[in-house]
């Protein structure tokens, strides 16, 4: 259900149950606008108030629901100010869809040692720690608690929150807003009837926005996000950048080997957006024989992979593919099935001037 009203919030064109979805959805988004106005006006007003932490805060969020490339954003920024800089720094995410309790302030990372796996941390809070280069990675949904635990412990010089634009209890100096280049605001409307957390209005409260392209080897799609970045620039009176991700292969998840293409595969994926995922497998010549979606942040259990494996042998395919955010939850139930069938995953580089958007703010 989650999938297909997804599907509602972006389509050009709804069936006739769509449609009757689609109003029915306008009540509940109703409500959900007065409660978000309701604690943004408490904000404004100063009837609730930002609280200040000894470190510089730098935000990664987004307006709409789904993946728009914060978690590669905040690893690239992390890196930047850890090794370049050398500055003490440290992730926090809310550690959505794992199973340790974010009602408690839990350090996945200290920069040096991972302490959880994927399936106690999170998909996310792990790709952070396992990507991020001396970068602590810290979880909970009290952010406030979360930053001063990073400050005393891993002493933080600087904050990264993960999913953060709406997190307005944490002050920070730096607030950076991403879009899908691609889907952009999808039909316009709040959630549940539409994407947007927030109106679009709230853009103002960003310093800079970055337009994320996943389709950065079609020119076309190119050329629409930088005339999107230049519209986006232009209306809200933001610095605003395109950042491109850019395929980095398709590796074996037990061996350094990569699969190309053309190859009969089965490809599955529990992300916020698997449309650009499926669509790049294709556009490079693998044939998808089976396509299995799973919801964000899905919790992978044998037997989800025993049942991907049983599908896929029948299907007689190369490989099975899948995401680095769900190749991390996955590893660990693989165990000796690599010798049945081989798991890959796709690996995505970012294209992002971290200096060009420090430097303009």
């Amino acid at each position: 259900m989650k999938n297909y009203i997804a599907h509602i919030h972006y389509a050009k064109y709804l069936t006739f149950e769509g449609k009757l979805i689609y109003w029915s959805l306008g009540f509940a988004k109703v409500f959900y606008g007065i409660g978000v106005h309701l604690r943004l006006l408490a904000y404004k007003i100063g009837f609730k108030k930002s609280q200040k932490v000894n470190a510089y805060v730098i935000s990664i969020g987004n307006i709409t629901t789904g993946g728009t490339g914060k978690t590669p954003v905040c690893v690239a920024i992390a890196n930047y100010f850890s090794e370049k800089l050398n500055k003490k720094t440290a992730i926090l995410s809310r550690g959505y869809g794992g199973k340790l309790a974010n009602t408690q302030v839990n350090t996945i990372s200290d920069g040096e040692n991972i302490f959880f796996c994927a399936h106690m941390s999170g998909d996310e809070p792990y790709w952070l720690a396992y990507n991020s280069h001396k970068t602590a990675v810290l979880t909970s949904k009290n952010r406030i608690e979360a930053a001063k635990i990073a400050i005393q412990e891993q002493k933080a010089e600087i904050l990264i929150l993960d999913d953060g634009f709406q997190h307005l209890q944490l002050k920070r100096d730096l607030n950076i807003m991403l879009i899908d280049g691609n889907l952009k605001f999808g039909n316009g409307k709040l959630l549940p009837q539409g994407p947007l957390r927030e109106p679009l209005q709230e853009l103002k409260r960003a310093d800079c926005i970055l337009i994320m392209n996943k389709k950065a080897l079609d020119k076309e799609a190119q050329e629409k996000c930088n005339n999107f970045a230049k519209q986006i620039q232009l209306e809200y009176k933001k610095k605003t950048f395109v950042c491109n991700f850019v395929p980095k292969g398709i590796y074996n998840l037990n061996k350094n080997e990569q699969l190309l293409p053309p190859e009969k595969i089965y490809a599955f994926a529990g992300i916020g957006q698997p449309k650009f995922f499926f669509e790049y497998l294709e556009n490079q010549g693998f044939q998808i024989l089976k396509k299995r979606i799973f919801e964000d942040h899905h919790l992978y259990t044998k037997e989800d992979i025993q049942n991907i494996i049983a599908e896929a042998k029948k299907l007689g395919v190369k490989g099975i593919i899948t995401t680095e955010k769900d190749a991390v939850k996955i590893k660990a139930l693989l165990e000796n099935k690599f010798s049945e069938i081989s798991f890959y995953a796709l690996k995505l580089g970012l294209e992002i001037d971290i200096e060009k958007i420090l430097g303009n703010n």
